[in-house]
C-alpha cells in the first residue's frame, strides 16, 4: 500500500501573502472581495510569473502564494485517517509546466521517505501529474517508482470549453464570486486548458489555440494597437498554450503504464458545453442535445474525454461515472472517496 496524496483542483488552493504569511483566502473568498488580487504579469519565454497579484503597496506589487490549508471541496480526504492523505499545493493560475516541475521535484525529494504514492488528482491536478510523469521519462526513470496508483477525478485531460468561457466573460468561482475577464486573461493555465477537439468552427485542428479564432472574433489587438486585457486575450499566453499543447501531443498518458493502476472518475449528470459553433457567443446550456451540450460534471465532457483517450487506457484502466453536485465539489461526493479508498487498498 502506498502513501496517499491529493493533487487538488482550483478549489483546493488557499492563498496567503508571501511576505507576512497572512492568510488571504480561497478563490471564492478572493472573488467575493477584490479579484484583482489574482492578477498575474509575465515575460514571454519565462515560465514563472513576474508578479502574482494586482494589489500594490508602496508602488510595488505584493506576492501571494498557496499554503497548506485545505478547503471544503476536499473535506473527506483532508479528514481521512489511517491512512491519512497529504496534499500537494500549487498555484493553479500559473503555467502547468511550472507546477508540474514543482510536483516532480516534490516526488523526487520524497523518494527515499517511504513507499511510492497513491495519488488522487482532481481537475488541473491531473494535468500537473501528467506533466511530472513526462519529466520523469525525460530524466530516464520510470514514473511507477514514485507513484503506485493514480485516480483521475474530473480531469480535463483534453481541455474544457469552460476555459474559453472564462477568457470571454470571466470566471464564476461560486455563487456570488466572480473574477473579471481582465484578470482571468492573465492566467496561463486557463489558455492551456482550452479544448483540443473540434468545437464547431470553420478552422482546422484544435481551433481555440489558433490566433485566427480569436482574431476573427475581434479579441486580439490590431497592428499597432496597445493590448487591453478588458478587450483582448493575451497573444503571448496563446503562444505559450500552443507550446504546451504541442509538447504533450504524443504519448501523453504513456508514462502511467509504469504504475500499478489507473482509474478514472467522471461526473455524469451535469450539462457541459462541448462546442461553440457561434464563437464568441456561448451556446445556451439549459438543455443537453448530445452534441453542443453534453453530459459531464459541469466542466469535463464525459464522453468527449473518454473517446479521445488512447485505446490502451480504455482497455487497461477502470472508469466510474457518478452523479455530482458540480465539478468543483466532485471530490466531496462520498462515492468518489469510497472508490479511491477501495482502489488503493
Amino acid at each position: 500500500m502506498g502513501r496517499r496524496l491529493v493533487v487538488p483542483g482550483t478549489g483546493g488552493c488557499t492563498y496567503r501573502r508571501a511576505d507576512t504569511k497572512a492568510r488571504i483566502g480561497t478563490i471564492v473568498d478572493i472573488a467575493k472581495g477584490d479579484g484583482d488580487q489574482l492578477l498575474c504579469t509575465h515575460t514571454p519565454g519565462k515560465l514563472a510569473p513576474n508578479t502574482t497579484s494586482g494589489i500594490r503597496e508602496n508602488g510595488k506589487a505584493i506576492a501571494i502564494e498557496p499554503f497548506d490549508e485545505q478547503s471544503g471541496p476536499y473535506d473527506l480526504f483532508a479528514h481521512a485517517q489511517l491512512p491519512s492523505y497529504r496534499f500537494f499545493n500549487y498555484d493553479w493560475r500559473l503555467d502547468i509546466r511550472q507546477s508540474g516541475q514543482m510536483f516532480w521535484d516534490f516526488l523526487q525529494s520524497q523518494k527515499d521517505q517511504g513507499e511510492p504514492w497513491d495519488v488522487v488528482c482532481h481537475s488541473q491536478g491531473g494535468l500537473i501529474l501528467l506533466w511530472a510523469a513526462k519529466l520523469a521519462v525525460r530524466s530516464g526513470v520510470k514514473f511507477g517508482a514514485y507513484v503506485r496508483k493514480v485516480v483521475m477525478a474530473g480531469v480535463p485531460i483534453y481541455g474544457t470549453v469552460n476555459a474559453v468561457e472564462g477568457l470571454l466573460v470571466g470566471a464564476d468561482a461560486f455563487v456570488g464570486a466572480h473574477v473579471d475577464k481582465s484578470v482571468v486573461r492573465s492566467w496561463p493555465s486557463i489558455y492551456m486548458m482550452m479544448p483540443q477537439w473540434d468545437v464547431g468552427l470553420p478552422l482546422p485542428g484544435a481551433q481555440m489555440f489558433l490566433n485566427a479564432a480569436w482574431d476573427d472574433a475581434d479579441l486580439l489587438p490590431k497592428q499597432g494597437e496597445v493590448f487591453d486585457p478588458s478587450r483582448h486575450v493575451d497573444t503571448a499566453l496563446l503562444a505559450r498554450a500552443r507550446e504546451w499543447k504541442n509538447e504533450r501531443a504524443t504519448n501523453w498518458l504513456e508514462p502511467l503504464r509504469d504504475t500499478k493502476g489507473l482509474q478514472f472518475i467522471f461526473g455524469e449528470n451535469r450539462r457541459v458545453r462541448a462546442q461553440i459553433p457561434h464563437f464568441p457567443s456561448l451556446p445556451d446550456d439549459s438543455q443537453a442535445d448530445g452534441k453542443v451540450i453534453v453530459r459531464g460534471d459541469s466542466l469535463v465532457p464525459l464522453d468527449t474525454t473518454w473517446t479521445m483517450l488512447p485505446n490502451w487506457v480504455q482497455r487497461e484502466s477502470t472508469a466510474f461515472m457518478v452523479p455530482c453536485e458540480s465539478h468543483m465539489l466532485l471530490c466531496n461526493e462520498r462515492p468518489v472517496f469510497d472508490k479511491c479508498e477501495s482502489f488503493f487498498a
